[in-house]
């Protein structure tokens, strides 16, 4: 034997003991949930025992447990649930030759099985021979898969709904009520999409509008006005220009007195105060003179921009030309 085979060897009597004792935590846990759900099939708390029943099956499943399910199944009404599960139940038991209590355990199945089945309606569902590819059937939501279609399928007693959807077909949707018991045939027939309207052709264009007309032209603008800006603002500097002119007037009179009351020997008392009038006024004069001036000016830029502005455009000159349906005018 070489290293690696002894090596291999080694690994193996290893985690041999490892696995083995992980086998037997799984079986000890899983009969303890089979335990603890025959508990709650007892009690008749169904819902759970079922629960307990998938887990233990989970880490190994059999045909004691697949039959306990089914009976919990059928315990809650859940009918077609429980009939397919006494159907595997009767196949596992039938594969497994070395199973104890094989007959018990099939004897079990059978009776789940035959007290189900008188309590459910069956369900055929016929599809077209041709039917398209991509076709997806649905018995009261549930797919039905190409290998049961034409095969009775067990359902509840009651209203079924059968769906039948393809590309490029419209939804076949077809409904019945099946009892208890009783056969229900559902043929399901399938119709294509129609094809998608072509928009319409745009309408013809008559054959008196076949030459090209002359393209549209803007109206000429309007002429505007200057408006009564310029002459308000003109009007405001020529009352400038007058309350300088009166200013200047009182500051001339000022300096009249202030001259007459002054001599070579020196001026009296009140001459001082006829030289600051004199100053004042004559400073009054100087902002009118400047402001009536910048008005005037303003309002003389305003009115001449004004007036170009409005000036109207030229309209352009018809031409007329003759072809042979009438008479055309080119601009």
């Amino acid at each position: 034997m070489n290293a690696r085979s002894r090596g291999f060897a080694l690994a193996l009597w290893a985690l041999g003991p490892a696995a083995v004792a992980q086998e037997a935590q799984e079986e000890t846990a899983r009969r303890e949930l089979i335990a603890q759900a025959e508990q709650r099939a007892a009690a008749a708390d169904h819902a759970r025992a079922l629960e307990l029943a998938r887990r233990a099956a989970s880490i190994r499943p059999s045909p004691s447990l697949t039959w306990l399910m089914a009976r919990e199944h059928r315990a809650l009404g859940q009918l077609v649930d429980a009939l397919d599960l006494a159907r595997a139940c009767v196949r596992e038991a039938d594969a497994d030759a070395a199973l104890r209590n094989r007959d018990t355990i099939r004897q079990a199945c059978e009776a789940v099985r035959a007290s189900v089945e008188p309590r459910l309606g069956r369900v055929e569902v016929s599809v077209p021979v041709d039917a398209p590819d991509g076709l997806v059937v649905r018995l009261d939501g549930r797919v039905l898969v190409p290998a049961l279609r034409g095969v009775a399928m067990p359902v509840m007693p009651g209203a079924v709904r059968v769906e039948a959807a393809a590309p490029g077909f419209r939804l076949a949707v077809r409904e019945g009520v099946v009892a208890a018991g009783a056969l229900l045939r559902i043929e399901l027939t399938l119709e294509r999409e129609p094809p998608p309207e072509a928009p319409p052709p745009p309408p013809a264009r008559p054959a008196a509008l076949a030459s090209p007309l002359p393209p549209s032209l803007p109206a000429p603008r309007a002429r505007r006005g200057s408006g009564v800006g310029p002459w308000v603002t003109g009007g405001v500097g020529v009352a400038a220009l007058a309350f300088a002119g009166a200013s200047y007037g009182v500051a001339l009179d000022a300096r009249s007195g202030r001259d007459a009351l002054c001599f070579p020997a020196g001026c009296h008392a009140e001459a001082a105060d006829l030289d600051a009038r004199y100053i004042d006024w004559l400073a009054a004069t100087n902002v009118g003179l400047v402001a009536g001036g910048t008005l005037l000016a303003s309002a003389l830029v305003w009115y001449v921009a004004a007036r170009i502005a409005g000036r109207p455009e030229a309209a352009p000159r018809p031409v007329v030309t003759a072809n042979r349906i009438g008479v055309d005018l080119a601009f």
